[in-house]
């Protein structure tokens, strides 16, 4: 709802402002987040956020619970399935942390961090070829990330050439560009995406 977006809205402001000052008070932000979810149960991100507080006050299960909370209701957070296998890692858990990583390698191909944190825990139990191969992979993730990258500015350098208007929805553009290389790319761009003259 839009009241629980702006409470949320609110409660990362806090903690953001908080944590700039070096002052965290993490029972208010916990009380904020409650209020969100207590508002709308549904918002993930509210979720994972109290997570994050719960950490930080060093409350392992209540942020575990959260962050599993927070991937049921959106099982596309990320972040949330990332910070789990942290903890676990943290914790000298790591096969459990492993297979986290390996989870969100294969969900999640391009993501370069878990295949990093993947080839380092491979590199603590003395598999030395299984970390070289995922640092490899780590490694040329990253190069076709800052490749694509180079390419999404190029785009909307070429749509602010041709259109005037700078304005871009970057995800839409970042798929576009990933999908679709061919040499009459702009022709297909005008076509895909509502260009204002």
């Amino acid at each position: 709802t839009a009241r629980a977006q702006r409470a949320f809205d609110d409660a990362v402001r806090s903690f953001n402002e908080q944590s700039a000052k070096g002052q965290p008070d993490y029972p208010d932000l916990e009380r904020k987040f409650k209020q969100v979810i207590a508002m709308d149960d549904t918002f993930a991100e509210a979720y994972f956020n109290l997570g994050v507080v719960y950490e930080r006050e060093r409350k392992r299960d209540e942020a575990e619970d959260a962050y599993k909370t927070a991937l049921a209701k959106k099982p596309s957070l990320r972040q949330a399935e990332e910070n789990l296998a942290v903890m676990l890692e943290n914790e000298g858990k790591s096969d459990r942390a492993s297979e986290t990583y390996q989870q969100l390698a294969s969900k999640y191909p391009q993501d370069a961090g878990s295949r990093a944190r993947l080839a380092s825990l491979y590199a603590q139990a003395g598999q030395g070829e299984m970390a070289l191969k995922l640092s490899r992979e780590w490694h040329w993730r990253m190069r076709r990330r800052d490749d694509l990258n180079r390419r999404l500015e190029g785009a909307e350098t070429a749509r602010r050439d041709l259109t005037g208007d700078i304005r871009c929805d970057r995800t839409a553009w970042r798929r576009f560009i990933h999908h679709d290389q061919s040499p009459g790319v702009l022709d297909t761009l005008k076509d895909s995406v509502d260009i204002k003259r």
